[in-house]
């Protein structure tokens, strides 16, 4: 019962959605109980007894749909996540490269490069120093289940206390919902389970050559069938991958008699992204778990660094981008930082 398959494959229309994110995630190599239980006898029994009112709720059906989250029952990250990963030692600043293709005929490629300052430890501030370093304890209280909504935060530096307050928030912390000590998950809130939207889910599928940039269109053509209505995954299975490949053979006919293989295996990949993503059994839909990671596709870091959360002498929690990252390149289709650090990608 602590095996990873009976937890994803046991409830199988229930935990479909999490066992597949899970499966193709950075963590997919890490058995589920190690996160969602960890080491010792007291979480052991406590999830046992948790389990109790999960069998009934998958026996009679009365289970939510979607499985909400976060779930507010997990172990402390302390207790788990830091087993392995430590906040507090400092990390080097991480060169990222996004890719990004435009929904024109020729899927115009450019990038993004961010230096990201990771930070902790003694040696620099940065994201997890300033979050997690060395006598730093961060409060906040929620008004959603979902913990996006973020009126209230009490900054603890050393035993110096800072309270910044949204507009309309109370001073006092759970007058605005549950308080919570922040910790890992807050920002990793989706480290196994995570799930793309349509766009990014593209570029990245295309960067990998999964889905071919060659293919004229390629990029807007997958984007509206990923968009498109579907009664099932079976009804999706039927229709993406005929509909990808009757445009490029209505639409490019020589492009099709020459290359029909390049074209059903990008059919079939925009399929899998769907797969991947989409679990209509259980409501799971595009952008239905927002991920906290950054500030791009959901809130994330604004839930807190939006500029309105003020302290009594008007100070507002630091929104400067620099702060976190440096934006090296944006909308670039070369880079010469890329070039200057002979950083090379291979051709698609």
């Amino acid at each position: 019962m602590d095996s990873v398959t009976f937890c994803g494959l046991t409830c199988h229309t229930v935990m479909q959605p999490e066992y597949t994110a899970y499966q193709n995630s950075p963590h997919s190599k890490v058995a589920c109980v190690s996160c969602h239980i960890g080491p010792g006898a007291g979480w052991f029994v406590r999830s046992k007894l948790s389990g109790v009112g999960q069998v009934f709720a998958v026996t009679f059906h009365t289970y939510p749909r979607p499985i909400p989250a976060p779930v507010h029952n997990l172990r402390p990250a302390r207790e788990t996540c830091e087993e392995c990963h430590w906040p507090q030692k400092y990390g080097e600043d991480r060169l990222l490269v996004f890719p990004k293709y435009a929904s024109d005929e020729t899927n115009t490629l450019t990038k993004n490069v961010v230096l990201v300052k990771i930070g902790g430890g003694n040696r620099g501030i940065g994201i997890h120093g300033t979050h997690l370093g060395k006598g730093i304890v961060i409060r906040y209280a929620h008004s959603d289940e979902a913990r996006q909504v973020i009126p209230w935060v009490e900054y603890n530096a050393n035993g110096k206390k800072t309270r910044y307050l949204a507009a309309g928030a109370k001073p006092e912390g759970e007058r605005n919902g549950p308080v919570r000590e922040m910790d890992c998950m807050d920002c990793h809130n989706r480290p196994a389970h995570s799930y793309d939207l349509p766009d990014r889910a593209l570029d990245k599928a295309m960067n990998a050559g999964l889905i071919s940039a060659a293919l004229p269109f390629a990029k807007k053509t997958a984007l509206e069938y990923l968009n498109g209505s579907y009664r099932s995954r079976e009804d999706a299975a039927a229709r993406i991958p005929y509909g990808f490949a009757k445009f490029y053979e209505h639409s490019y006919p020589a492009i099709w008699a020459a290359r029909q293989a390049e074209v059903t295996s990008s059919a079939a990949e925009v399929l899998a992204i769907y797969n991947r993503n989409i679990f209509p059994e259980m409501n799971v839909t595009w952008g239905k778990y927002p991920v906290n990671i950054g500030h791009t596709d959901f809130p994330g870091c604004w839930r807190c660094h939006d500029g309105s959360h003020t302290a009594a002498g008007g100070e507002t929690i630091n929104g400067d981008c620099s702060a976190c990252h440096s934006l090296l390149a944006q909308d670039d289709p070369n880079p010469k930082v890329l070039t200057e650090l002979g950083i090379t990608e291979p051709k698609r």
